[in-house]
């Protein structure tokens, strides 16, 4: 399920945003369902935007975003991935989103205020009557980052790990982050994984196609 903003449902901007976003087939492996954003931890505007709104730095120019549209798929037991894409009213409103969404102290925030959501989502979830809730440890490492730009697309990652503690074992729980630019459209991708090898090649693989989607969306908006 893709969730827009009012503005966006049937407007040309709207359209753009949609066509940057991720499908179910640009992620590795199989098990993967499209989580309805009502339910994904507890928003009903959808987990990223509810999350990034809490986090945004003074200099993101909310105020020229035209529209946005968001989608979130889920592995059970492994891995989640939200992207959110926006459209701003000028490719310069855009490079200035993108340079805020990169910020090394907004990266931290956000990153601490998704582990936090999931380990919060993943305790409401248990049925065990003997379950003990996660104890966020970290970030152990990260947020680090580094910036690619290919074919006039500007992509900056993160990666953050956090340790999430029981009584029985303490297991990693690691953060991706992509911030994508290109025209007018910024695209904010995390997952949320494990931290084994196969993980991070998925992740790569992923930043490559939302790089695709939005170069090739920005082709629409001339």
């Amino acid at each position: 399920m893709v969730v827009m903003t009012a503005d966006a449902t049937g407007s040309t901007d709207g359209h753009l945003a949609r066509a940057a976003l991720p499908t179910i087939g640009d992620l590795d492996g199989s098990g993967w369902f499209v989580d309805d954003p009502d339910d994904e931890l507890g928003s009903d505007d959808g987990p990223a935007g509810a999350l990034l709104d809490g986090c945004l730095p003074g200099s993101f120019p909310d105020d020229r975003r035209l529209a946005e549209a968001e989608v979130a798929f889920v592995r059970p037991g492994s891995s989640l991935v939200v992207a959110l894409a926006s459209v701003f009213h000028t490719p310069a409103d855009a490079a200035e989103a993108w340079t805020a969404l990169i910020d090394e102290e907004f990266a931290r925030r956000f990153a601490e205020a998704i582990a936090a959501e999931v380990t919060a989502e993943h305790d409401l979830e248990s049925s065990d009557p003997d379950h003990r809730p996660i104890e966020l440890l970290g970030p152990v490492v990260g947020p680090s980052a580094f910036t690619v730009e290919r074919r006039g697309v500007r992509t900056a990652q993160q990666r953050a790990v956090f340790a999430g503690a029981t009584d029985d074992a303490v297991t990693p729980v690691v953060l991706h982050g992509a911030v994508t630019s290109i025209g007018r459209t910024v695209v904010l991708v995390w997952a949320v994984d494990a931290g084994e090898d196969d993980d991070d090649a998925a992740w790569a693989q992923l930043v490559t196609r939302v790089e695709d989607r939005a170069s090739s969306a920005n082709l629409l908006d001339r």
